[in-house]
C-alpha cells in the first residue's frame, strides 16, 4: 500500500476537534513542521500558497495511505 506525506495546518492540527487523527484514524503523526507561504481566505476553508515570502505557516506532517488520501 502506498504511503504519502501530507502537510496540514489550522483546525486539522492536534488539539482541535477536527484534528487529522480524529477525522482520518488511518493517519499517523510524523512531525511538527512549517512551510514558507501565505494563507488566503477561500470562504469555508483557507488556502495555502507556497511561496518564497518571509511568512511561515505552522502545521504538522502526517503519513496517510491511498485509501485515507482518497477519502
Amino acid at each position: 500500500m502506498n504511503k504519502h506525506l501530507v502537510f496540514v495546518y489550522g483546525t486539522l492540527r492536534r488539539g482541535s476537534a477536527r484534528a487529522m487523527s480524529i477525522r482520518f484514524p488511518g493517519s499517523r503523526f510524523v512531525a511538527d513542521a512549517k512551510v514558507s507561504g501565505s494563507l488566503y481566505d477561500l470562504g469555508a476553508y483557507p488556502g495555502l500558497l507556497l511561496d518564497e515570502s518571509n511568512s511561515m505557516v505552522i502545521g504538522e506532517v502526517y503519513e496517510v495511505d491511498n485509501e485515507t488520501l482518497i477519502s
